[in-house]
């Protein structure tokens, strides 16, 4: 996978986020995070005529401490700014139509840079306001 197309950003051994980029492209399932991870990012490339049998995901009791959520940006620009665990900022990452980014650990800021619409995925239930920790 080219480092073009995906980054994981870190910080020491925190993993921050995963962003892949809208140019990303390469033949089969793709996935960006290890199985262990509560959240699995990836992108399925496939060819015309490719065809997956019917099925269903069982219902097996999944418990994780951890929180993640996925922004997919649809259209705008977006400036994301990562924060490692101590709340210090690592990294700044701009995301432009198409791209995605997993919020892995550590903390987060966005700034809309131009008007966007973005698509958020991530674990449920939504507690509410009281669920974050500004800083």
């Amino acid at each position: 996978m080219s480092a073009s197309h995906f980054e994981k950003i870190m910080s020491g051994e925190e993993v921050l986020a995963i962003v892949v980029r809208s140019t990303f492209s390469s033949p089969g399932p793709n996935f960006f995070t290890p199985p262990e991870w509560p959240q699995q990012l990836g992108m399925l490339v496939y060819s015309r005529g490719r065809k997956i049998a019917p099925h269903k995901h069982k219902c097996l009791k999944r418990e994780t401490e951890t929180f993640t959520e996925v922004l997919i940006l649809i259209e705008g620009m977006v400036k994301v700014d990562l924060y490692d665990s101590e709340k210090r900022l690592a990294r700044t990452v701009i995301l432009r139509p198409g791209d995605s980014i997993l919020l892995a650990s550590g903390g987060h800021a966005l700034e809309i840079l131009e008007d966007a619409r973005i698509i958020e995925v991530k674990q449920g239930p939504y507690i509410g306001q009281e669920e974050k920790e500004f800083f």
